[in-house]
């Protein structure tokens, strides 16, 4: 189910990045294919800028660089491309594919947590083995 999981994310970025509206050498392209699809799956808000005459902030994926004077354009032109990003329906499909299957993996994580807990606590062992027998 994990590698699953993980092979569905890495075709949603793949196809994310693609539909980008930014030249293919554009230094931000990828981070905007990967900003929607962690907004897509309800990470956070994928990317944010804030920019004035005196400074500038630009956050991604939990990253994020900040300086003075207004944002540099290839941080204007990835906002204004992740802005403006619509996924199509092969998208959605992937994004809805992994939140179901990612509840799923956490749920039965939780239940396997919760049952090694119990064990862990149990103060005697069931079963047969052999080193437990009395002679």
């Amino acid at each position: 189910m994990l590698e699953d999981q993980d092979s569905e994310y890495a075709e949603l970025v793949s196809a994310a990045v693609k539909l980008v509206t930014l030249p293919p050498k554009h230094p931000y392209r990828d981070n905007v294919g990967r900003a929607f699809v962690w907004k897509c799956l309800g990470r956070g808000p994928g990317m944010t800028l804030r920019t004035d005459e005196k400074s500038h902030n630009y956050a991604w994926l939990g990253g994020s660089a900040s300086g003075s004077g207004p944002a540099p354009p290839e941080m204007t032109e990835a906002f204004q491309a992740f802005s403006a990003f619509r996924a199509d329906s092969n998208i959605e499909g992937h994004c809805t594919s992994l939140k179901t299957r990612g509840a799923k993996i956490i749920r039965e994580a939780k239940a396997l947590s919760s049952e090694a807990r119990m064990l862990a606590e149990r103060t005697t062992l069931s079963g047969d083995c052999d080193y437990t027998k009395l002679e």
